[in-house]
């Protein structure tokens, strides 16, 4: 099953560190408590459920899911839940309690957190919340909302847009035309992408995510996407078109290539600077 770690895929996310290999074009979606191993070979998928849908399972419990054609389901969490989506939707739920969400045509619904949420979103939007408080979040034709936090915010984004915030105070971000603003920390950072361009994107076909609580290194070649977010100090190099984006409670040092960029959140604050890409960042209201 081992194949050549040709364009891949690499999920993690937990207390432990793990290590995840895949071959061409697989996915591999792991998160719990515990490490774990998988390989997955050409053209396959680790946990997979029904015709074109995915199944992915993590953590001390069992869980079971239902999911139609075209259609993913994760979970993740220390409690068993059980979902189902419908055609073309999507339920993420991870979390010490059993949620329920329901999602219109071409709609995701992602929810972690500690209490139960309940979202319904509209014609190919998507509501993304995780947190310790119940939010209510509204998303328009193509757009998208994520949030995640200890209080309540509200989003809004434009045409084919995407906002992404997590922290523990309130956030308000505006994103423009075909762009993406992702923030993450306790402190409030100002993150700014460019037409066409995308926050936590980099080389096509190839992305590499890991988050947990220890320490880890990790370097991109072309073409590559390291994301990392943990509670201690990280340092990660990229080459050529490649980005890397820490999130995490100690501060990080990041270098990157030409076409690159390097998103730090966390306890401080931090500026990202994406040269060359020269993006503004100083569009959104710092708290």
């Amino acid at each position: 099953l081992f194949l050549s770690p040709v364009p891949n895929q690499t999920y993690v996310c937990g207390l432990r560190a793990q290590t995840y290999v895949c071959g061409l074009r697989p996915h591999t979606y792991v998160c719990g408590l515990r490490a774990q191993t998988y390989v997955c070979g050409l053209r396959t998928q680790t946990y997979v459920c029904g015709p074109r849908a995915q199944t992915y399972v993590c953590g001390p419990r069992t869980q079971t899911y239902v999911c139609g054609p075209r259609t993913q389901t994760y979970v993740c969490g220390l409690r068993t839940q059980t979902y189902v989506c419908g055609p073309r939707a999507q339920t993420y739920v991870c979390g010490l309690r059993t949620q329920t969400y329901v999602c219109g045509p071409r709609a995701q619904t992602y929810v972690c957190g500690l209490r139960a949420q309940t979202y319904v979103c509209g014609l190919r939007a998507q509501t993304y919340v995780c947190g310790l408080r119940a939010q209510t979040y509204v998303c328009g034709l193509r757009a998208q909302t994520y949030v995640c936090g200890l209080r309540a915010e509200t989003y809004v984004c434009g045409l084919r847009t995407q906002t992404y915030v997590c922290g523990l105070r309130g956030q308000t971000y505006v994103c423009g035309l075909r762009t993406q603003t992702y923030v993450c920390g306790l402190r409030t950072q100002t993150y700014v992408c460019g037409p066409r361009t995308q926050t936590y994107v980099c080389g096509p076909r190839t992305q590499t995510y890991v988050c947990g609580l220890r320490a880890q290194t990790y370097g991109c070649g072309l073409r590559t996407q390291t994301y990392v977010c943990g509670l201690r100090t990280q340092t990660y190099v990229c080459g050529l078109r490649t980005q890397t984006y820490v999130c995490g409670l100690r501060a990080q040092t990041y270098v990157w290539g030409l076409r690159a960029q390097t998103y730090v959140c966390g306890l401080r604050a931090q500026t990202s600077q994406d040269s060359p890409l020269h993006l503004n960042v100083s569009l959104i209201q710092t708290l």
